[in-house]
């Protein structure tokens, strides 16, 4: 019974440095960046700063929806 509970408590460790490992993506402090800004209403800057993670990480997965919301909402604001 001890046996099978270190594997279990070992295997769920293995799990979760793996899983928090790879749950990371580059660009994720841009990204970020962009997302505080669309949240505080700085839409230009939240733009700006999403239009530069787009070019550069391309493949986040985040940061194409968040660009053309905070896009959305700047068009918004302005009529």
């Amino acid at each position: 019974m001890r046996i099978c509970s270190a594997i279990l408590k070992f295997t769920l460790t293995i799990k979760c440095i793996l899983s928090l490992s790879f749950s990371q993506h580059p660009g994720d402090e841009m990204v970020t960046e962009g997302v505080d800004a669309f949240f505080n209403y700085e839409f230009e800057k939240s733009i700006e700063v999403l239009s530069k993670a787009r070019v550069e990480y391309s493949n986040h997965p985040v940061v194409h929806v968040v660009w053309a919301a905070a896009w959305y909402h700047y068009d918004q604001s302005m009529f």
